[in-house]
């Protein structure tokens, strides 16, 4: 039967990932199809509320891509993690970049996570913002935490990357499943500053019975 015949014919049916786990091809099903997110990266970080520091990027992602399975076979599908927390330094102008987030996974089926803000070098110029991640020529769908003054996190697919945060402490994590960045943080001199975690993927499988 040709997809085309299947979808007039039959129901679009789907199972949605925020974890790890397996898919189980369902009888007679021959082709899925995937959208799925990369990890968000989180924020960089610095103990001086002047200077330029950035957000993290989005997960790369992937639209609606037709992967052909075997009915009955089992499917590993993995959920990358946002990018850890990060939390300044004592020492002043002194910059932490933040981490990437984890590769999202359907079988041979993969997506990048997002990178984290990157230092600017003591405050001195502008932090750069962290780049989309890169898997299978999907890009993010945004360029990242801009550069300059204290900037936001990306938004992902599924969701908002969050505020920056400048005097304030912390910058919040961005959403679960959401494949966002999180923004920078920078306090004044004396430390403490916490950059959010980036939003973990997702992974939505949908097929015709």
């Amino acid at each position: 039967m040709s997809t085309l015949t299947q979808f007039l014919s039959g129901k679009l049916k789907s199972q949605e990932f925020t974890s790890s786990g397996t898919f189980t091809v369902p009888a007679g099903v021959t082709t899925v199809w995937v959208t799925m997110s990369g990890g968000g990266g989180s924020g960089s970080v610095n103990n001086n509320i002047g200077s330029n520091i950035a957000g993290g990027g989005a997960g790369a992602y992937c639209l609606k891509q037709a992967v052909t399975v075997t009915p009955g076979a089992s499917v590993t599908v993995t959920i990358g993690a946002g990018g850890a927390s990060v939390t300044d330094s004592a020492a002043f102008q002194t910059e932490t970049p933040g981490n990437n987030g984890g590769t999202t996974s359907f079988g041979s089926l993969s997506v990048s996570g997002g990178t984290g803000g990157q230092s600017s070098g003591n405050g001195v110029s502008n932090g750069v913002g962290g780049a989309n991640g890169g898997g299978n020529s999907y890009p993010g769908q945004s360029a990242g935490g801009r550069p300059g003054t204290i900037a936001g996190g990306a938004g992902g697919l599924f969701g908002d990357g969050t505020n920056g945060a400048r005097g304030t402490g912390n910058s919040s994590s961005a959403a679960a499943n959401s494949g966002a960045g999180s923004g920078g943080a920078a306090l004044s001199s004396g430390g403490g500053a916490v950059s959010g975690a980036g939003g973990s993927g997702r992974c939505i499988v949908e097929w015709l019975s």
